[in-house]
């Protein structure tokens, strides 16, 4: 199995997306978003420690009357082990109605490197996504597709975040689909937050957490299409705090070793997207 495949399966199981009906506040009440917040992740599979996992919402950026959240993931494999080779960064842009435009990405997979820039036009309804590749220094476009945005549709980044706004609704157990943007296409996704919480350990301490269930509809994700299950802290900021994950060949395992916590989002008022498209190169 290549680690360059398993590590995408494991990024993409802790980003899964809810939908933004699932909670009553999500447009009013952001406790998910944290400039300055740091979150930090190992990556276990059998008995080895494979990676790290850092998530960050770097911070706020002032887009012509609304602001934009600027949100990163870092996947870094571990030096340990010299013949596994991943260094990824992930880098999404919000509103506060988690409402993604842009989306950008960079990594190594085999004997190539690849870079990721989605851009989604609310003004059009529509994702421009584009892929490259770069071999012996020379990048050359791989991959591009243009279609509609549809209801509700997020990057996985912006979902990892808007997931955590979404867990916080207690009264929600029912198993729902929703849409997520992963590898130039649209994955479906099935959550199932679980009602009553239990006491684990996460960071070296004791957590009360509620537990979720999803399965992910995705081919070619290291086998990750059964049941992945979550971990979430029973309080406003919902930290994710682990995550289990079955592969093709045994599970993985995702546990935070560290949090920094960050200071409450500003709100502001909520611009209209071509105000917001229209200023969107300065974060390229």
């Amino acid at each position: 199995m290549k680690f360059r495949t398993m590590s995408s399966a494991l990024i993409t199981s802790v980003l899964i997306v809810l939908s933004r009906g699932t909670s009553a506040n999500a447009q009013s009440n952001n406790v998910s978003i944290y400039p300055g917040e740091t979150l930090t992740y190992v990556v276990e599979y059998m008995t080895l420690e494979l990676a790290s996992v850092k998530f960050e919402i770097v911070n706020q950026i002032d887009t012509m009357g609304t602001t934009l959240y600027h949100a990163r993931a870092e996947i870094k494999s571990n030096p340990k082990w010299p013949l596994i080779r991943v260094s990824d960064q992930y880098d999404a842009y919000f509103d506060q109605s988690y409402t993604p435009y842009y989306y950008k990405g960079r990594g190594l997979s085999g004997n190539f490197s690849f870079r990721l820039e989605y851009i989604f036009d609310q003004i059009e309804k529509q994702i421009d996504a584009k892929e490259y590749r770069t071999k012996h220094k020379d990048e050359a476009l791989h991959n591009q597709i243009t279609e509609d945005i549809g209801p509700n549709i997020r990057d996985t980044l912006t979902l990892f975040y808007f997931l955590r706004q979404c867990s916080r609704n207690r009264n929600r157990v029912d198993s729902r689909k929703y849409p997520a943007f992963v590898g130039l296409k649209r994955t479906p996704v099935e959550f199932r937050r679980q009602k009553e919480p239990k006491t684990i350990m996460a960071a070296e301490r004791k957590i009360r957490a509620v537990p979720a269930h999803i399965r992910v509809e995705h081919d070619g994700m290291a086998g990750a299409r059964g049941k992945i299950k979550l971990s979430y802290s029973d309080d406003d900021r919902a930290i994710p705090l682990f995550a289990e994950v079955k592969l093709r060949i045994g599970k993985a395992k995702i546990r935070l070793v560290a949090y920094k916590s960050g200071r409450p989002a500003l709100q502001t008022a909520h611009a209209s997207g071509g105000q917001v498209l229209g200023d969107f190169h300065k974060l390229r």
